[in-house]
């Protein structure tokens, strides 16, 4: 089932306007590694400042270790859902690099996910992004520098009556974003 169309004040590219962030995985879904390395080259893509590239994943696909340490550390709450998910991964910002701060580190990432969850819209994979973890819970060894940043869900939506019904009503209600005269400070 493909997500619903968002209605939006000014056309817009189909891939965005189709995004969002459903919790009602399909757990018979499964991503192949070559899926997944398509989603990482769409990051690997992303513009940088002094083109650094001030970020790296951490991915496990469902039934890995890796993919049930990452669970592990996520909250109860994103824990009953991303369960089901295909697959798990956590971001990491380079905030540091041979000593020196690295300034735009956090924006950066944040334009790798953008590009790495509209590469997932165009293959039919559902995105959920989340910071609802403890990271002293995650068992990885992360390089000097670097910082885990968000954790990411992977898989495909279902509307299914074994999706709990408190996140089906979550994945069915409207959604909404601030008008653009808010997020707009000055207009000429």
């Amino acid at each position: 089932m493909s997500t619903p169309r968002n209605e939006t004040t000014r056309p817009i590219h189909g891939l965005l306007a189709d995004r969002w962030s459903p919790r009602g995985f399909d757990s018979s879904f499964e991503l192949d590694r070559e899926q997944m390395r398509t989603l990482f080259e769409a990051a690997r893509w992303s513009p940088s400042a002094f083109n650094y590239q001030p970020w790296a994943f951490i991915s496990g696909r469902r039934g890995t270790e890796t993919f049930q340490h990452i669970l592990d550390g996520l909250l109860p709450f994103n824990q009953s859902w991303a369960e089901r998910v295909s697959a798990l991964v956590l971001t990491l910002a380079q905030v540091e690099r041979e000593g020196e701060p690295v300034p735009t580190a956090h924006y950066d990432l944040g334009q790798a996910v953008a590009h790495l969850t509209f590469q997932a819209e165009a293959l039919d994979i559902d995105v959920h992004q989340m910071t609802g973890f403890d990271v002293s819970k995650f068992e990885f060894e992360i390089p000097e520098g670097y910082e885990i940043v968000t954790a990411v869900a992977l898989g495909r939506y279902v509307d299914s009556e074994e999706i709990p019904e408190k996140i089906r009503e979550r994945d069915a209600s409207p959604r909404a974003r601030k008008p653009i005269e808010e997020i707009v400070l000055v207009r000429d």
